[in-house]
């Protein structure tokens, strides 16, 4: 969903079971394929709405909502579990299914290294990151790779010093929304609980 809430982007299957990325306005109902998207997963939108990133095999691209080719931004490795686009103009990505997080300029570029894997809870994965308002912090989901529903945690760090808090445990796929909620799934269930991306804390029950 783009961030002023009137385009949606997905992936779809075209005629030759390749997949594509397909745009539409929420208030028609067609939807219009993205040229340049072949082989695309894991969309994500810029700030200001007017870029799609995605995932495409071995690189990370970006493309116009208005069409035209597609950018490449840097390599990737297997099959990458989300990225997300910063209001400072930087990506953080996760590069591979095993690795931490990454940030690169929306530009391009090689990426830098943003968080580490925490062997002493024997974290193999960070994964579906967002970067919270003005660009301060991350959060994201860290756990055991093919385990990830089981073993998940949702982590905020800082980008500026790489402090990091545990938010919940046995979670995954957080996500901050502009109500002030952070989402999350955790057995089977889609739970909602009041989170303040400032000062990293959540308040009532979920």
């Amino acid at each position: 969903l783009s961030p002023d809430g009137t385009r949606l982007v997905y992936v779809v299957n075209v005629a030759d079971g390749k997949s594509q990325l397909a745009i539409r306005a929420l208030d028609r109902p067609e939807a219009t394929l993205l040229s340049g998207t072949e082989g695309a997963l894991n969309p994500f939108f810029s700030p200001d709405g007017q870029w799609v990133a995605f995932f495409a095999p071995g690189k990370l691209k970006k493309v116009a909502i208005t069409g035209g080719a597609a950018i490449d931004l840097c390599d990737t490795r297997s099959l990458p579990p989300g990225g997300s686009w910063g209001e400072d103009g930087s990506i953080v990505v996760a590069l591979a299914a095993r690795s931490p997080l990454s940030r690169l300029p929306s530009s391009g570029g090689a990426p830098q290294p943003v968080t580490q894997l925490d062997e002493r809870n024997a974290e193999q994965s960070h994964r579906w990151p967002q970067v919270l308002p003005e660009g301060k912090a991350v959060l994201f989901t860290a756990g055991v790779y093919g385990a990830i529903e089981e073993t998940g945690s949702i982590v905020v760090q800082s980008l500026r010093d790489g402090n990091r808090k545990v938010l919940r445990r046995g979670a995954y796929y957080g996500r901050y929304l502009p109500s002030g909620h952070l989402v999350y799934i955790q057995q089977g269930k889609l739970f909602a609980v009041r989170f303040d991306p400032g000062k990293w804390e959540t308040g009532g029950a979920p």
